[in-house]
């Protein structure tokens, strides 16, 4: 109540910057917010010199798990189709863990195309694995960055891809078709 003069600051990782996240006067403040990161502190001021009013803000904070937030487990794949971050319109999920697993129909191949690609370069990763694990003898390419590669085929029916993520900074994502070809 009250508190028309008032500012809310809202500062994010545990560091002392002096430049705020974001921040509002307290009539404009949402009703829920997404701070990502693993800190927040929230600073009040007001305009007034003396006697700032009576200024009663009720929060709460519910934790989110980024690595959730687009993909959970393992999505298993048999048709022929486009593969997406899941993202969407935003940036990707801090320390995403996503996996697809494709299976080809018996005797065929996967051909991978990649239509778009913006990652962390040499951090965040897609990741291409003959078979439906990660073992590293498995691992066919690793793509990051932003530049599209050219197209690669799997070396049997099978191929897992995993996208890795940190808790650091995102792009727009990525997006690649497959499909089945003969070997």
């Amino acid at each position: 109540r009250g508190g028309n003069g008032s500012e809310l600051r809202i500062y994010k990782d545990n560091v002392r910057d002096p430049v705020p996240y974001r921040s509002f006067r307290l009539p404009d403040l949402p009703s829920q917010l997404l701070i990502p990161g693993n800190y927040v502190r929230l600073v009040l001021s007001s305009s007034r010199k003396r006697n700032p009013g009576n200024v009663l803000l009720d929060y709460r904070v519910q934790t989110i798990n980024f690595a959730e937030q687009y993909c959970r487990g393992t999505e298993y794949l048999n048709t022929e189709g486009v593969l997406q971050d899941g993202s969407g319109e935003q940036a990707y999920a801090f320390d995403s863990s996503c996996k697809w697993h494709i299976a080809a129909p018996e005797g065929k191949r996967i051909r991978f195309r990649m239509e778009a690609m913006d990652t962390e370069a040499g951090v965040d990763q897609v990741l291409f694995f003959d078979g439906a694990d990660t073992q590293q003898r498995n691992l066919m390419a690793t793509l990051s960055g932003n530049q599209l590669p050219p197209e690669f085929t799997s070396w049997s029916d099978n191929a897992l891809v995993w996208f890795v993520t940190d808790g650091k900074n995102q792009g727009a994502g990525w997006q690649l078709r497959y499909w089945f070809v003969d070997p």
